[in-house]
């Protein structure tokens, strides 16, 4: 493919991106339709399903819009020679905060089952939007390669593990229960709304990291 046509193909991909952050801003994920998308872009819909394959797909990259701000301030905060467990509870702090802002965004994001992989949105994310790429640390870059939140999460514990303040034999375990204790807070927020307690909510994920990590 001529480096025109790649250029052009890409200018509609990501105008077909903008588009559904923009549908998604102001009716929610559920207002999004193939349907909608088509009549706003003024392509068909069979255009829309040859670029992206999916609604899914498309749905997913629209939404890694409002993962950048937390992607980004894990940049200015987490420290390649950064303190292991100090950077630990920085990423999570910043997830949280970020997640809770949005809920029914980030579940559907790190939580819906999905035939593509997040690493794979994560990819084509940044082949249609390359100037974001240099926004992030070699350590966020490296850790959106984890094929989900739990791969992903183990990229960020592996660090205590090389510097003795985990052991390897715990890793797996105490990854699967802060990312599930998460999806169950994440899940709260999502049915409560406004009515969650985030101060709360968040106390309760802390007071279990730190029970894992500490003990």
């Amino acid at each position: 493919m001529s480096a025109f046509k790649e250029n052009y193909r890409n200018n509609i991909r990501r105008y077909f991106v903008e588009t559904t952050q923009e549908i998604i801003d102001e009716h929610g994920i559920d207002g999004v339709s193939i349907r909608q998308i088509a009549r706003q872009t003024e392509y068909n819909s069979a255009t829309i399903y040859n670029y992206f394959g999916s609604l899914d797909s498309l749905i997913s990259l629209a939404l890694m819009k409002y993962f950048r701000e937390y992607l980004v301030a894990l940049s200015e905060n987490v420290k390649e020679d950064g303190q292991p467990k100090q950077n630990f509870y920085t990423i999570w702090e910043c997830f949280f905060e970020t997640c809770f802002a949005s809920p029914q965004i980030f579940h559907y994001l790190f939580f819906k089952n999905r035939r593509e992989p997040l690493c794979d949105i994560v990819k084509k994310y940044y082949e249609i939007f390359p100037e974001e790429v240099t926004l992030h640390s070699t350590v966020v870059y490296r850790m959106l390669k984890g094929r989900d939140i739990y791969e992903r999460n183990i990229y960020v514990l592996q660090p205590l593990v090389q510097c003795g303040d985990l052991t390897a034999e715990r890793l797996d375990i105490i990854n699967d229960v802060i990312v599930s204790y998460f999806k169950m807070l994440l899940e709260t927020k999502c049915d409560l709304g406004d009515d969650a307690d985030d101060g709360l909510l968040k106390a309760k994920l802390f007071a279990v990291i730190e029970l894992l990590l500490e003990s």
